[in-house]
This record gives C-alpha cells, structure tokens and sequence, in this order.
C-alpha cells in the first residue's frame, strides 16, 4: 500500500529578515494533507534560522530542517533519498538553479508565486494574491490565479464561520505584523501605541514566533491597555475578538478579510507596497497608508483613531473582506496536486 501513495515534497523559507509567513503557508498545506489525504506520502523541508527549526521540530508533521543558505548539492542528495513524484515549492523568489534541479526530480512541480513573478520553470504556478497583472501564461504551464487559492489555515476558517457584530464605537485593536518582527518596526509601532492610548482601548499586539528585543523593557504598556502576545498558534481567535486591527500587508491581510476585520494596512518591507494597493483596491475591506519605516507616525494614529469611530466603515469593510475568501483554497490545491500522478 506504501508504495503506492503519492510522494509529495513541501518546500519552504523563513527566519526574521525573511519573514514567517511561507513556512506557516507550508506547514497549513502539510497539516491538511497528513489529516485528509492517506494516499500522500508527505515530505516537508524548511530552510531557516535555529527557531524557525525549533518550531518545526514540534509539529505533527515531520520537517526536515535546513540551515539558511544550504547549498544545491546538499538538497540534491536529499531529494534522491525521496524521489519524490510532486514538489511544492514555496519561496518570495525562488532560485532558477534551484527550480531546474527540483524539474529533475519530480513528474510535477508546483510554485508559489506571490509577487506574480514569470517563472520559466514549473507545471502549476499559484499566484495566490489580487495583483495588478498576472504572468503571461507559457505553453505547457497551468496557473492558477487569485485568492481562491489563498491558503487559510483550519482554525483562520473556524473564526472566518462564526457570526460577527460591529460595535458602534471600536473597543479593541489587534496590531499584528505577521509571524516575527524586528526592532526597527516594532519601535514604530510603540510610537502609534502611545499616540492611541487616549482611545482607552484592549490593544492585543501580537508579536509572533520571533523577535530581537527585550520585551520586558516595554511592560509598562500593560498597564494602558496592552496585552503583549508571543508565539501564539491562535491566531484566528484573536482577529474574531477584535474590532478592528492594525496590520502588515503580508498574508495576515486575508485573514483579517476572511474573518471580516476592518483594518488599517501598513507595508514593512518594499514588496508589501503593491500587494497592499491591489488589496485595498479590489478587496475594499482595508485602508492601506504607507510604508511604517518612512510614515509620518501621527498620519497613522489619526487613521486608527478615524476608523475607531467609524461605524459604518467598519461594517462595509467588515461585509466586503469576508465576501472576498471562501476558504476552500486548500481543497482546490489539493486537487491540482494529485490530478494526472500514475
């Protein structure tokens, strides 16, 4: 029976200058096939830092855990311990040395494309996000386009079904930057913090699984309102207890959506900036304001503080993010994988 499964090899990225939020991509996908699919025989790696491995190494799901920047040749000798029949490559850019080796080695090769980048290489290009324009398509290559392939997680899909109210007058903000954050933003973010305290809001500001400062050094926010929140796995209970939320405009964006959200969306990194523009502009579930590391601090807080008091903006955003997904991305994948294997 064993030899007869699809052997399916999950490829990811992550660490704090890269971001967390492919390897949590990575590890949805993963956990819907070991829990739907007993015909797959799954085979996940992640290259990362030693807590992006620490964390993997707890999972139901076995990962085998790559230091960052491991060389082609090491992967290549793991590959042919797999053979795998299907690769799943998930990556902000990914390498066309790598692509070419992974083409070696599978019947089917699948890419995450979030940036709507032309790959030369690959049978299934996912280009997950709303953009401006998606790749010109290429003889021989399927692409599926759009956020009916956004990956949500289960319990993101449990928060996305329950009722939702919209409270005249916000009462808690949920700040959230996606899975790690850096100094750099999260010193800006202390700086809006403190520009919105005379709100007298719950502040739930989730730090995700990685950081590079002293927490301890910023406790005195607690007692204003702010509850600080680290490593947290439920991350779609937060956005469901939360009127409105303060945020990145990585993948964080579409579930704040799918739970129906109101958000104010700023960019952390340079990518972010025209994933955020198309988002607000066919998503109109958001309001996006720039990039934090170059923002007049005081535009953004008088955005929060305007959307606080916003009932009816709310409640629009609130209706349009959650017509936006309807979850069932991870079954569409799921299908396109496994169609046409032997």
């Amino acid at each position: 029976m064993l030899d007869n499964r699809i052997k399916i090899y999950l490829r990811s990225k992550g660490g704090l200058s890269y971001g967390w939020g492919h390897v949590i991509r990575s590890l949805t996908l993963a956990n819907y096939l070991y829990t739907s699919n007993k015909s797959v025989e799954l085979h996940c790696a992640v290259e990362g830092d030693n807590i992006i491995n620490e964390f993997m190494l707890k999972q139901k799901v076995p990962f085998h855990c790559m230091n960052a920047g491991v060389s082609i040749k090491d992967e290549e000798r793991h590959l042919k311990g797999i053979e795998p029949d299907v690769i799943v490559v998930d990556m902000l850019k990914v390498p066309m040395g790598l692509l070419s080796i992974y083409r070696r080695y599978c019947q089917k090769l699948i890419i995450f494309n979030d940036l709507g980048l032309d790959y030369e290489i690959g049978d299934i290009i996912i280009n997950p996000q709303l953009l401006s324009s998606y790749p010109v398509q290429r003889n021989g290559k399927k692409y599926l386009n759009g956020i009916d392939y956004f990956v949500l997680s289960e319990r993101v899909q449990k928060a996305a079904s329950q009722h939702r109210d919209i409270s005249f007058k916000a009462e808690s903000l949920l700040i959230v930057m996606g899975g790690c954050i850096n100094l750099q933003i999260f010193e800006k973010i202390i700086q809006v913090i403190e520009g919105i305290l005379c709100l007298n809001l719950k502040i739930f500001f989730i730090l995700g699984y990685e950081y590079n400062f002293n927490l301890s050094h910023y406790r005195c926010l607690e007692s204003g309102g702010v509850k600080f929140i680290t490593g947290t796995d439920n991350i779609g209970e937060w956005m469901a207890m939360s009127d409105m939320a303060f945020a990145s405009s990585g993948y964080v964006k579409y579930e704040l959506a799918a739970i129906g959200v109101p958000s104010v969306l700023v960019s952390i990194i340079e990518h972010q900036e025209e994933l955020a523009k198309c988002f607000v502009e066919k998503g109109q579930c958001a309001e996006y304001v720039g990039d934090i590391r170059y923002l007049d601090i005081e535009k953004l807080t008088v955005t929060i503080k305007r959307l606080v008091n916003d009932h009816e903006k709310r409640k629009e955003m609130s209706i349009n993010g959650r017509l936006l997904i309807d979850c069932k991305a991870l079954k569409r994948i799921e299908n396109e994988m496994v169609l046409d294997i032997r």
